[in-house]
């Protein structure tokens, strides 16, 4: 029975010192509501996130345009070599037969 009293006699003590923390007597706190401004502020946010997310998709739909048309120009530049490449291995069979 005795301990059980001590028991509670200690938490009782032990202090965090959060009741210091009350905010009623803290000086120059504003009474507006700060929700009113934060869901301002995070619409804000939200459009900014937005915006620069619109340049970058189109930064990178110009990288898409240019790398397809570097994609193209070497596409016919392999047709254009495997062309010489095949006229001039026909070139060298028939200079081959010559001799």
């Amino acid at each position: 029975n005795n301990n059980a009293s001590n028991k509670s006699s200690i938490q009782e003590d032990s202090d965090t010192g959060m009741e210091s923390m009350s905010s009623t007597g803290t000086p120059n706190t504003s009474t507006q509501n700060p929700a009113h401004f934060s869901g301002e502020y995070v619409f804000s946010l939200e459009n900014d996130v937005h915006d620069q997310l619109l340049r970058q998709i189109d930064q990178l739909r110009g990288e898409i345009h240019k790398l397809k048309s570097e994609k193209y120009d070497l596409l016919r530049q392999h047709a254009s070599h495997h062309k010489e490449v095949k006229a001039l291995k026909e070139q060298e069979l028939q200079l081959a037969n010559d001799l």
